[in-house]
């Protein structure tokens, strides 16, 4: 059984600071209504004079009620966090119980109620209210609230944030991965200036004494392993940014295949993980392939093509031939280890090949890296 495979690629740059502590809070400038705010008693958008943006959030305070908003964010337990919030009031009583505080739970059990800031009172003008805090080893939930209880009295609040802190620890690995990914990137460049032009906006180059292969288009440039290897996709450059999207040090081959027998309700799995490979380079006019061939393995032949087109994109194609009564269930196609711009985490998305097509945000999230 022969079957094809063709994914169309195509690299987007990733800009950023190096160390991105994460934001928790959604709508946190309340742009989008109460978005992201899972309760609210008296509490309306405001436009008039907010802190940042167009609007901010107003609490008309009542003395029989607890006017407030929240929002429950995931947090981990023993990790420090950055609460920051904005308030301004207006005739609020001396003594009233107006603040940001938050709730910490683990799953429904609450662990404690926390009041960091001081409470507002009076009338003024908007004041920043910051501290870090620390969540119980067992947190797993934090809630976010925002209120002006049983009082009398106008409070806003606008651009309410809990940020994740990295650890000392974290920002030493992220500073060696960078290190890794810049280096990574100017090793691209340096290929890129020596590489031979085989094709209108395409380059290719051999490395005779890594034994890895360099092709680029466009504005995007890879860099494959070794043959003995199987030549796994080790680097992908945005050469007009300098931006390495694989984090060096991974392992994983360019591609895995899961083949059942092809009949009804057939549940046995032969995995297929192919060894070393032979490439050859086809040039053209417009375009350039690099073919890459490995040997049988479990009866099963893999081919890879790589087609680079002077429009910057590359094409890429699977074919595999399978042992009779076998076919293809599941092909893991073009793998990419370690995966990982040198960017902030929040400005990142990734595109999933769902349906018609998918922006995941914040992939780090999700995945491993």
């Amino acid at each position: 059984m022969s079957t094809r495979l063709l994914i169309v690629v195509a690299a987007l740059a990733i800009a950023g600071c190096l160390h991105a502590d994460i934001e928790l809070v959604v709508n946190g400038g309340f742009e989008t209504d109460l978005a992201g705010f899972s309760g609210h008693v008296n509490a309306d958008i405001d436009r008039r004079e907010p802190r940042s943006g167009d609007y901010c959030v107003r609490l008309q305070g009542t003395s029989d009620r607890n006017n407030y908003v929240q929002q429950d964010v995931r947090v981990e337990g023993g990790r420090t966090y950055r609460y920051t919030v904005w308030a301004r009031s207006q005739d609020v009583p001396a003594g009233a119980d107006a603040k940001a505080y938050y709730n910490v739970f683990a799953g429904d059990k609450l662990l404690g109620s926390f009041a960091p800031f001081r409470r507002v009172s009076g009338t003024g003008g908007w004041r920043r209210y910051s501290t870090e805090v620390t969540m119980p080893d067992s947190a797993d939930r934090c809630c976010l609230i925002l209120q002006l209880y049983k009082s009398a009295g106008v409070v806003w609040y606008d651009d309410v944030s809990f940020v994740r802190l990295l650890t000392a620890q974290e920002r030493a690995a992220q500073d060696a991965r960078h290190d890794s990914q810049q280096a990574s990137a100017q090793r691209a460049s340096l290929r890129l200036e020596q590489a031979e032009s085989i094709a209108e906006g395409i380059r290719f180059l051999k490395d005779e004494e890594m034994g890895e292969l360099f092709l680029s288009c466009g504005r995007t440039a890879y860099t494959f392993g070794p043959g003995e290897q199987g030549f796994p996709l080790r680097s992908l450059v945005d050469l007009q940014t300098g931006t390495e999207f694989i984090v060096p040090g991974g392992d994983s081959g360019l591609l895995r295949l899961e083949l059942r027998p092809s009949v009804p309700y057939a549940y046995a799995t032969t995995v297929v993980e192919p060894g070393p490979a032979t490439y050859r380079l086809e040039p053209g006019e417009e375009t350039a392939r690099l073919v890459i061939e490995y040997g049988p393995r479990q009866g099963v032949n893999c081919t890879v093509t790589v087609t680079a087109g002077a429009d910057g994109l590359t094409r890429w194609g699977l074919e595999v031939q399978a042992p009779k009564g076998l076919g293809v269930w599941l092909a893991d196609f073009p793998r990419i280890d370690r995966l990982g711009a040198q960017g902030d985490e929040q400005a990142e998305y990734l595109a999933v090949p769902s349906r018609q097509g998918q922006l995941q945000r914040n992939p780090r999230a999700d995945i491993a890296y």
